[in-house]
């Protein structure tokens, strides 16, 4: 899964002229909720381009929610990614690992 995850990752920077900017990812896993639940709450995320994209990947009864994360520099990336998490966690609470 991770190389799929990181040929992605190569195809979605060059498609959408991200090079040269700071790209993070991360990771939140939840239990208990099936995938198309996530995808609604999530749809808001899943649906935008820039500066934030939001894919699930289903694994062993888990929902893996990826947060991939652009902008100029790191620190306003990671601030980006606190703020998605924050904004998930509160969507679907306890169902976040």
């Amino acid at each position: 899964m991770q190389s799929m995850l990181n040929k992605h990752l190569e195809i979605y920077t060059k498609k959408h002229n991200l090079e040269g900017r700071c790209t993070l990812l991360r990771d939140l896993h939840t239990f208990g909720i099936s995938e198309p639940d996530v995808e609604a709450q999530m749809k808001v995320y899943i649906e935008r381009e820039e500066p934030i994209k939001i894919m699930t990947l289903v694994h062993d009864g888990i929902v893996t929610i990826n947060i991939i994360a652009s902008s100029t520099d790191r620190e306003n990336t990671k601030n980006i990614l606190d703020k998605a998490e924050q904004d998930i966690r509160k969507k679907l609470g306890n169902a976040v690992l």
